[in-house]
């Protein structure tokens, strides 16, 4: 692709791909070098030469700093940009007019640039991010849906749509009901599991007082809410999502 310049942005992973060596020494008084396995060089044997990327290995003398010791991360790259310089714009004689001194001004080639973002790793990246023991937990931008209804053993097909149409009636929220025959822990569990932001449980608080139990694991959030008030309540939970 040409250009003189690359950088790479990587998720620290050990699913990772990737290796990158970094140097031991972290946070304010680090030097902040990091590199993939390919173009790492370190100090060797106490040395202050650089040794060739095929003999780097983990504990070897970072080769920014005379503190560091190279630490081995395996890693899922994300992104890469590229600076292309002027490669593509003199041949294609894309210019741009500079004005100089005393009014004249002076066809200059474009400096361009590119990057690629990697989508299907940046999925894996944020499921183990956003991931705890209970399953994933999706943003709401990457959420299969925003919220799902779970009804109980006792709600009807009546009770389901008057939920569906409190929240439709609003802005429109992307729902999905979960109405499989199957039992209400085990539909709750799958809901945790596939990680929607906001899930809707019709069990015994709707049974006894009509009321909706909202649940939020990402915020720790657990309520009993009133079919008017559902609408809102969600909407609030779904903005800091």
């Amino acid at each position: 692709m040409g250009g003189k310049w690359s950088h790479e942005f990587h998720f620290l992973s050990p699913l990772g791909e990737d290796t990158l060596y970094a140097c031991s020494v972290g946070g304010s008084e680090g030097c902040g070098y990091v590199a993939n396995a390919e173009l790492a060089k370190s100090r060797k044997n106490g040395s202050d030469g650089e040794t060739s990327t095929e003999s780097v290995a983990a504990g070897e003398g970072c080769p920014r700093c005379a503190e560091g010791t190279l630490v081995a991360h395996r890693a899922v790259e994300l992104g890469h940009t590229f600076y292309l310089g002027t490669r593509y714009s003199e041949p294609l004689r894309a210019v741009v007019a500079v004005e100089r001194e005393k009014g004249k001004t002076e066809e200059v080639p474009l400096s361009m640039g590119c990057h690629g973002i990697g989508v299907s790793r940046m999925i894996g990246a944020v499921a183990a991010i956003m991931a705890d023991a209970q399953g994933l937990n999706w943003p709401r931008v990457m959420a299969p849906w925003e919220v799902i209804v779970v009804p109980g053993p006792k709600a009807t097909e009546g009770d389901v749509e008057s939920v569906y149409d409190a929240l439709q009636r609003q802005d429109g929220e992307d729902i999905v009901i979960d109405d499989r025959a199957d039992s209400l822990i085990s539909k709750l569990k799958d809901a945790d599991l596939i990680g929607y932001p906001v899930i809707l449980v019709l069990g015994k608080a709707w049974e006894r007082d009509r009321l909706v139990e909202v649940q939020c694991r990402r915020r720790g959030v657990k309520l009993e809410v009133q079919l008017n008030d559902l609408a809102n309540t969600v909407q609030e939970l779904l903005a800091d999502l």
